[in-house]
């Protein structure tokens, strides 16, 4: 991956980046320095990509559906990072300081193509909407020229774990039909014949013709006995059938009826047709692919769109429709679940063990095993269409290979070790004396010394508890180091905290500030609102013009990533809060949501004003608007209510209190004001 400055001109074939911050740049990437591997860790926590910095700060992040991307033809005249970025920057909301864009130039069969990425999830198609509307405006043609496409193999999308990986895609459809069938009536001049074969075939003796094959006898008109055969494969012939029965049931003569010349070219045809019903929905990810699972009576094939919402939006649309060819027949459209786990070769009677008792728990979901040699490792594809079920398997897996990899702590302990020679052990300074020096936290001579980067020196357990006590607390911020009297507050670098703190100890302080992160950032980051569920997604702005309803990639779960209730497309926001179970208790106990993240909360005394604790937002109470600060927020309750204590019980609106008369008063007038009201009208 190269990194360029904009008018950098961009060769053919080689993937470029523009990356601010560095949170989606790989480890092994070539640009990635030493020092920056230094001061910097990454982790895999909550299903997402972490970056970590001095002092155990989250510094950034890297979720599985950030990134979308575009595919323009035919690109006109030299392609530089400037070009890019001013088409990615008209047709995305994310600001340059938080942008990162993957661009790359390639040719297809003599035509130019630039693949962009970028990481915003509304992107791709605000790009393709924005062209459009651009080609409306202008009579241009840009939009045909553009497409929305699965973002490529080669966008960075956080780094390997070195154990096992997993990952879950559902924008795959499933689409089966009938394919023609063959009818055979078999004509006998004993009635005694005919009924025997009857028998046999509906007592399931007769198996010859397949399982699927029914039957039915009756008399003709010319005296005889048939027997009607249906759903016969296409192929079938008139010496097949013959040469399928015993020589005392072979019929005195057998009339073959239905259609000629289906095979695969025509079931190509037929995919082809609907492939266009697909694509009036939204663009396909790549070409549809035949299964050979199915018998001789259906079709199968499986189609991946680019946009999850496009495959729940053909299941509702054209799941049980008839089709769209000539003959009649039923097109079924499911959707699928695929959970891709790629983890060591080594593994591999793990996995037997683990694939036998999930087909007794799990039969719907099939398993594929393919080896890597290249890499040593084995990439397992789970496929179904039960959500209950796909999440099930996936967590015995999980949970089987977490244990697997905890089993392997004998190489993390052999790291862990070699952080702890790398550390550069405590040595007194020229003109210093132990007995001399003060520790920042208990204020007596280091016990264990241990000196910080920034010079000061540590008793051992001081400085472990200082980092353990930040570990246990929910605030958000940087690990600093506490020496001059607590005026230094230099971040400790992160490959110091790593080298002394104890294994779980650092691993608990990662994952509370990786926490404290997500709680202090509520309009950028929110938990699943599935209980349990601990995937994280980037929450859609209120009032953005965007397709707000995504699917959790970990629990499978539909949800709005605008009001954070699970619901569709087909339920508005609105519609989803008044079914909210809890919403009657909330409203009884006074609690309201934060206008601006949603949080509960509750006002306990004071003011209208309240400041929440998540956002910092600066609430009116009285009407829930928010500002940015407490002063524009005072503003506003002075001039719509006429004070900050407006319709507080008790208090007038420059909280003064009201005596028991003046508030028998006021109720008088109100009472009053409302029959006036009511007689004028």
């Amino acid at each position: 991956m190269a990194a360029v400055q904009d008018d950098t001109i961009m060769d053919e074939g080689i993937p470029y980046a523009i990356t601010s911050p560095l949170q989606h740049c790989q480890p092994e990437s070539p640009h990635i320095t030493k020092s920056f591997k230094d001061k910097h860790l990454f982790r895999g926590m909550m299903r997402a990509e972490v970056l970590f910095g001095a002092g155990a700060e989250v510094t950034g992040m890297t979720l599985p559906t950030d990134f979308t991307a575009v595919r323009v033809w035919d690109p006109v005249g030299e392609v530089t990072f400037r070009y890019v970025l001013k088409r990615v920057m008209a047709f995305s909301d994310i600001k340059p300081g938080h942008l990162t864009a993957v661009a790359l130039l390639n040719t297809r069969e003599g035509v130019r193509y630039l693949e962009i990425a970028v990481d915003d999830r509304h992107f791709a198609r605000n790009f393709c909407s924005g062209f459009g509307a651009l080609d409306e405006v202008d009579g241009s043609s840009y939009a045909a020229s553009i497409e929305r496409i699965a973002v490529p193999s080669y966008v960075p999308r956080g780094p390997v774990p070195s154990r096992y990986t997993s990952a879950t895609d559902s924008a795959t459809v499933r689409l089966t039909w009938r394919k023609p069938t063959k009818q055979a009536m078999l004509v006998y001049r004993d009635k005694a014949k005919a009924q025997e074969l009857h028998r046999q075939i509906f007592m399931g003796r007769r198996k010859t013709f397949g399982p699927h094959v029914r039957a039915l006898v009756f008399d003709t008109t010319d005296g005889e006995f048939a027997v009607n055969l249906w759903v016969l494969p296409l192929h079938f012939t008139r010496e097949d059938i013959i040469s399928r029965l015993p020589k005392e049931l072979i019929p005195d003569n057998v009339i073959c009826t239905g259609p000629r010349g289906y095979g695969l070219e025509e079931e190509a045809g037929e995919m082809e047709a609907l492939v266009r019903k697909l694509e009036s929905i939204g663009p396909l990810a790549s070409e549809p692919c035949r299964e050979g699972v199915h018998d001789y009576r259906t079709a199968g094939y499986q189609a991946r769109f680019v946009d999850e919402a496009d495959a729940r939006r053909a299941v509702k649309q054209f799941n049980n429709t008839m089709t769209p060819f000539d003959r009649k027949a039923v097109v079924n459209v499911k959707l699928l679940f695929t959970t891709t786990f790629v983890f060591p070769a080594a593994w591999a009677g793990l996995y037997s063990l683990l694939a036998e008792k999930c087909r007794l728990v799990y039969p719907t979901v099939g398993l594929e095993l393919k080896e890597d040699a290249a890499s040593r490792t084995l990439v397992l594809k789970a496929v179904g269409e039960d959500s209950k079920s796909m999440t099930g398997m996936r967590t015995a897996f999980e949970e089987t290979m977490g244990l697997m990899s905890e089993s392997l702590d004998a190489e993390a302990r052999t790291v862990e070790a070699r952080f702890q020679e790398a550390y550069p052990t405590f040595r007194l300074r020229e003109g210093e004396n132990l007995s001399e020096l003060e520790c920042p936290i208990c204020m007596d001579e280091p016990a264990i010394p241990i000196r910080s980067s920034c010079g000061h020196v540590y008793c051992k357990g001081c400085y472990v508890s200082l980092a353990q006590s930040a570990a246990g607390t929910r605030t958000d911020g940087a690990i600093k180091c506490f020496g001059d009297e607590g005026a230094c507050k230099k971040p400790i670098p992160i490959v110091e905290l790593r080298a002394i703190l104890p294994g779980k100890s650092f691993e608990t302080l990662l994952a509370s500030s990786m926490r404290s992160y997500v709680c202090s950032h509520p309009l950028e980051l929110r938990f699943c609102p599935t209980p349990d569920c601990q995937q994280l997604y980037r929450p859609t702005p209120a009032g953005a013009n965007v397709n707000a309803v995504a699917r959790c990639p970990d629990c499978l779960v539909v949800m709005c990533t605008a009001c954070h209730a699970p619901h569709d497309e087909s339920v508005l926001c609105s519609e989803a809060r008044e079914k909210d179970d809890n919403a009657e208790i909330r409203k009884a106990l006074g609690v309201k949501p934060c206008p601006q993240c949603r949080t509960p909360i509750e006002r306990s005394g004071g003011c209208n004003h309240l400041e929440c604790g998540v956002c910092y937002a600066h609430i009116c109470w009285a009407c829930m608007k928010h500002y940015r600060t407490s002063a524009e927020c005072y503003a506003h309750m002075e001039e719509a209510h006429e004070g900050a204590f407006a319709g507080i019980p008790g208090m007038d609106v420059y909280g003064g209190l009201i005596e028991e008369d003046d508030l028998v008063a006021a109720g008088v007038q109100a009472v009053l004001a409302v029959l006036n009201g009511a007689m004028d009208e």
